[in-house]
């Protein structure tokens, strides 16, 4: 009996399905993170006065100008950005999803600490984003764990 080229690609291992526990895994950091991304909007949409959005003051840590908060903005921008790209690369399995969620989480803890009062609460996300890119092969219960 001979094979095709399609029937060897088809029976390699490289195109078996991860183990469940991983994708779960993946599912669950990827959606947080995207979530976690998207909170950010709220920052710029009420410091550019796009929207009024409750429970928002838009007041910074440190005193800096009305300028310099319209500027500063863009960190709230590009934290979302970082976060919901880091989510897309964990849910769809990309190799370098774990450096772009640090980054994105410490992108975010920064904006965080600039707006504390208002934004407190979203370090616990942020810890949680480096618990998982730290420790997310230990959550990973399949006899291959460690090949994220």
């Amino acid at each position: 009996m001979t094979y095709s080229y399609l029937d060897r690609v088809r029976s390699s291992s490289t195109l078996k399905a991860p183990p469940r526990s991983r994708s779960v895994f993946r599912w669950v950091i990827g959606v947080m993170l995207i979530g976690h991304g998207l909170i950010h909007a709220m920052g710029p949409v009420e410091i550019w006065g796009l929207a009024d959005v409750q429970g928002l003051s838009g007041n910074t840590t440190l005193a800096v100008s009305n300028t310099a908060v319209q500027a500063l903005a863009l960190t709230w921008v590009a934290a979302m950005i970082v976060l919901v790209v880091a989510g897309i690369g964990a849910l769809t399995d990309r190799s370098w999803w774990k450096g772009v969620a640090l980054a994105g989480a410490i992108l975010s803890q920064l904006v965080i600490a600039m707006w504390w009062s208002d934004a407190a609460t979203g370090t616990v996300p942020n810890i949680i984003i480096a618990i998982a890119v730290l420790l997310g092969d230990r959550f990973d219960l399949s006899p291959d764990a460690g090949e994220f």
